[in-house]
């Protein structure tokens, strides 16, 4: 499925991917909210989708075939050269951020590598991801109690909504999305017999006062 708002540039990329005789294109729109539609709908190997469409936030629609198609491998294919709206897309959940300078060339590469299970990431962007894990926060983590039903990766969520952060701020902090972390803090609820974020941080912090051990 291919999604940008340029008509001509949909059509660059539908040909050099028939060309490529490894992928058919199913379907494409300009819209973002009608990307997301076609993907729940037809359920494609890959979406193709430019950062920036009308419609629907790019993030925001990445996150949404995450949660309602699983299956579907996000490749951004795009003009955008700002860090902060790549980094948000790739915490998203696409699989690869290819610019448009490189060529579509470039673009059908990453296809073939993230179809092997890896990612493609833009070397202009590896500084900026080494400066943003670099300073994370540390705050609170390392600990867990003995025989906790909860996993270590729980445990790095409790301890930094114990830390005040919010559910946004988790999902930047730890690279994930914020999808993801919700689907943590359900499990740990589930885990601990509480319904509400307040009561895991209230056992949480009676927990950890009276049995630690290092992780």
């Amino acid at each position: 499925m291919l999604a940008d708002p340029d008509p001509i540039s949909r059509q660059v990329i539908r040909r050099a991917l028939i060309a490529t005789h490894d992928f058919m294109v199913g379907a494409e729109t300009g819209d973002g909210a009608k990307a997301v539609e076609m993907v729940c709908v037809q359920r494609p190997d890959f979406a193709v989708i430019e950062a920036r469409m009308p419609g629907q936030d790019a993030a925001v629609a990445i996150r949404q075939i995450a949660e309602h198609a699983p299956g579907t491998i996000v490749v951004v294919f795009t003009a955008v050269t700002d860090d902060d709206v790549l980094l948000d897309l790739l915490r998203a959940g696409a699989a690869a951020v290819v610019s448009k300078a490189q060529g579509v060339d470039s673009m059908i590469r990453a296809l073939h590598v993230v179809a092997r299970g890896e990612v493609v990431i833009p070397r202009t962007l590896t500084a900026s991801l080494i400066e943003r894990m670099r300073t994370v926060q540390t705050a609170a983590r390392g600990l867990r109690p003995v025989d906790s039903p909860l996993t270590d990766r729980e445990w790095e969520i409790v301890d930094l909504f114990r830390a005040g952060a919010s559910p946004s701020e988790v999902a930047d902090d730890l690279f994930l999305t914020r999808e993801t972390v919700y689907r943590h803090l359900k499990n740990v609820m589930r885990k601990l017999g509480v319904h509400r974020r307040a009561d895991v941080v209230a056992i949480a912090d009676r927990v950890v006062r009276t049995s630690l051990v290092a992780a």
